[in-house]
Parts: structure tokens; C-alpha cells; sequence
């Protein structure tokens, strides 16, 4: 599992397995956040993420959650 840039987790996730589904934010505008403002925003390959996943899956075994990180990972498609 490869992370690009500063990785931040919320502490509530301690324990999960975290797995970047895209670099930096959308929007990264907002004048009250700039966690993400040394990155350029973009969808990690398909591919990749479900690499990591299966990667993480042999690693640890009996992990019960994974945390999607970095800034929207909503903007990924879901087709």
C-alpha cells in the first residue's frame, strides 16, 4: 500500500485499514482548510485501490473496517 502526500486520520479510525481512493481535495478553496493545499486533486486508478485492498487483506486478515482517505473521496465515480 502506497500513500502519496501527508496521510491524515481521524483518531476515530485508529484501527482501520486506510486505503487512498484519490489525492487531495476537489475543491480546496475553503479559507477554513488547508490540509490538502499541497496537493494537485486527483481519482486513484481502479486498479490501484483495489490492489491495496487485496494487499491489505493478506496483511492483516482480521481488520473489521477500512477508512477511504484524502480529501473528497466522494468525487470518485461509482460505475
Amino acid at each position: 500500500m502506497n500513500y502519496e502526500g501527508k496521510v491524515y486520520r481521524p483518531w476515530t479510525e485508529a484501527k482501520s485499514i486506510l486505503i487512498q481512493t484519490t489525492l487531495g481535495c476537489s475543491i480546496n478553496t475553503c479559507t477554513f482548510c488547508n490540509m490538502f493545499s499541497d496537493k494537485r486533486f486527483k481519482v486513484c486508478d481502479i486498479e490501484d485501490v483495489f490492489k491495496d485492498i487485496e494487499e491489505a487483506r493478506l496483511i492483516y486478515p482480521y481488520v473489521e473496517s477500512i477508512f477511504l482517505i484524502d480529501g473528497n473521496v466522494m468525487a470518485a465515480s461509482t460505475d
